[in-house]
């Protein structure tokens, strides 16, 4: 009754589906819908928490299948490495060079790929692009593709409709998973920010998808959105990396001014 209720109301909408028409699809009798719903509004609020539901457990399913690649990567690379280990000899760096606060705070070095590609920065990478496949995924659900169910309906409900209420829920946890996932490589204000930038790439690259019915403007924002932050990580790397640089002269000077005093 509620896989027929859903088909109808994301092809037809829910205001342009009416009772006898539900009924019909599901093969029940109107009392037996009103029984199992007590109104139609109950059968749109389960609708619109089924699709919520659908769209976590493909976030989910993301997320548990990057885990295993990470995992199996994992393996791969220490069964590579791990024959050679004992042969591989790497000459010590001078004690200079090891205490040298330019080598250790070196904006470049710090705003590399290779630093921008550190294991936390590349699982916040992976989180966010779970989240943008998860778009992808519940598109292509859709033998009809017509956009976002949930905005469609809460394009049809009045302001103040537990309908839309729940739709707003579901956008707003969207966009705190995503600064979940950026906030352990991110001062919180920048996370915040980069996750409500990837959040309205993706609501609005399915505002335009659904108006085309084409799928292929929903597939562009996967890129866009890994941009983002990319560019997000390299800035707050070089941003540290600057802040580095710029307290290691005051400690050298904080070092030496001691020394200068004992020898006068």
């Amino acid at each position: 009754m509620l896989s027929a209720a859903a088909q109808l109301f994301y092809d037809q909408g829910m205001t342009g589906t009416g009772v006898d028409t539900l009924s019909q699809a599901a093969h029940v009798s109107k009392r037996s819908l009103y029984q199992h719903f007590g109104s139609k509004q109950e059968l749109e609020m389960a609708y619109l928490e089924a699709r919520h539901q659908e769209w976590l457990d493909l976030y989910q399913a993301r997320i548990e299948a990057a885990d295993q690649e990470s995992r199996a990567d994992a393996t791969a690379s220490a069964a590579t490495t791990a024959p050679t280990a004992a042969r591989a000899w790497t000459p010590p760096a001078s004690p200079a060079a090891a205490a040298s606060p330019a080598a250790a705070a070196s904006p470049a070095a710090a705003a590399s790929p290779a630093a921008a590609a550190s294991p936390a920065a590349a699982a916040a990478t992976t989180g966010v692009m779970a989240v943008t496949d998860a778009y992808l995924d519940h598109a292509r659900l859709a033998a009809d593709f017509r956009g976002c169910g949930l905005l469609n309906a809460a394009a049809e409900l009045p302001l103040g409709h537990p309908g839309r209420e729940l739709v707003g829920r579901h956008k707003r946890q969207v966009q705190q998973i995503l600064q979940e996932h950026l906030s352990g490589v991110l001062p919180a204000a920048s996370a915040r920010t980069t996750a409500l930038h990837v959040s309205f790439l993706l609501e609005g690259a399915m505002s335009r998808a659904g108006l085309a019915a084409d799928l292929e403007l929903l597939e562009a924002v996967r890129s866009l959105a890994e941009n983002v932050v990319t560019e997000a990580l390299a800035t707050q790397s070089a941003q540290s990396a600057a802040a580095s640089t710029a307290a290691a002269p005051a400690d050298a000077a904080s070092v030496e001014s001691p020394r200068r005093g004992r020898e006068r």
